[in-house]
């Protein structure tokens, strides 16, 4: 299998997954891009996030 061009992947703890669903998880990540995993954190700790917040996002990049 390969990385499509769009594809994004994620990684996080439920540290996350307990304070934002899937839908404003993937709604943040196609908007902010570079910021996206501070703006994540940020909310979720806002949200009374009290565990560990660990998140990974990769993206394919331009070969060149």
């Amino acid at each position: 299998d390969t990385i499509n061009e769009d594809d994004i992947i994620l990684l996080c703890s439920d540290g996350l997954t307990t304070y934002l669903n899937n839908e404003e998880i993937h709604n943040i990540i196609i908007e902010k891009k570079d910021n996206a995993v501070e703006d994540l954190i940020q909310i979720a700790s806002e949200r009374g996030g009290r565990d560990d917040i660990s998140i990974i996002i990769a993206r394919r990049e331009d070969e060149r």
